[in-house]
């Protein structure tokens, strides 16, 4: 397939600075929770004024899940009870869920992204407790939002594009980076980072969406946890999710100085807890 039809990167780079921004609260949030130098009541001030937030923090603190039949009666309770990290993701899930749920994928048939982009916000979780290397409280967030990009291509490409990139990647034996990079001049992950900047997230959010697919060309160890996250969700939506992973894991792997042999239990309980919490939120 010829691949000289050409998209300005500079029109991809508009779309990606114009997608609908996140509420103010989340991203005060995010500034808030990437400092690691916070109090819990900085974190309430910033809720405190939002109905819907301090109505799904409460739900989230009050649920079963949370390990507790001492019901949560305030912002401040629910705060310390599930955690800054935890509290900016449920934040950030209010706010993208409804645009990862209507994501199609290239061809036309039902992408769910949603269930991609929450089951790498858990995987991340548990990569954040096997490492011995320092993690920030925003892993989740990010991993959460790693492909935001492609929401950007969705919405300034054609369907028609959007399935010509899925074409070349098939038609090449390409992976889907790869066959957007050929055809656009840049690919998902710098124009989630550009989102990530126009939503005035911090640096360390942008980085980890930047290099997600590359994280070895990042000095944060925050991308690695990222890009392992990605790959264990991709793992658990495969027909036989604990085949040896690919030489990219295991490199993520070792540089987060993980057992290798404690994979597998990774893609198990990653698994396990998308599967309960699919069952909580009837996903």
């Amino acid at each position: 397939m010829s691949t000289n039809t050409v998209i300005e990167p500079e029109r991809l780079m508009e779309a990606a600075n114009a997608l609908e921004p996140l509420p103010v609260s989340v991203t005060r949030l995010a500034s808030l929770v990437a400092s690691d130098d916070y109090a819990a009541g900085d974190v309430v001030e910033v809720i405190a004024f939002d109905q819907a937030l301090t109505a799904l923090i409460l739900r989230a603190a009050n649920s079963a899940s949370s390990g507790t039949s001492k019901p949560v009666a305030t912002v401040h309770e629910a705060v310390v009870r599930l955690g800054g990290g935890p509290v900016l993701t449920l934040a950030t899930n209010g706010a993208v869920r409804s645009r990862l749920k209507q994501h199609t994928d290239p061809n036309g048939a039902r992408f769910d992204m949603w269930r991609h982009s929450v089951t790498a916000a858990l995987a991340s979780e548990l990569v954040k407790n096997a490492t011995s290397l320092y993690v920030p409280a925003s892993v989740m967030t990010a991993a959460l939002l790693h492909d935001v990009g492609r929401l950007v291509l969705a919405k300034a490409l054609t369907p028609h594009m959007l399935h010509l990139i899925a074409q070349l990647a098939e038609a090449e034996n390409l992976a889907p980076l790869e066959a957007e990079r050929a055809v656009l001049m840049t690919d998902h992950a710098e124009l989630g980072a550009i989102a990530a900047e126009a939503w005035q997230l911090p640096d360390t959010i942008v980085e980890a969406i930047r290099h997600h697919h590359a994280p070895l060309q990042s000095s944060s160890p925050l991308a690695t946890i990222v890009a392992l996250a990605d790959e264990l969700a991709h793992t658990t939506e495969q027909d036989d999710p604990y085949q040896m992973p690919n030489s990219a894991t295991i490199s993520a792997i070792e540089a987060l100085d993980i057992p290798p042999e404690e994979y597998g239990d990774m893609v198990a309980s990653t698994i396990e807890r998308y599967e309960q919490l699919a069952e909580r939120f009837d996903a």
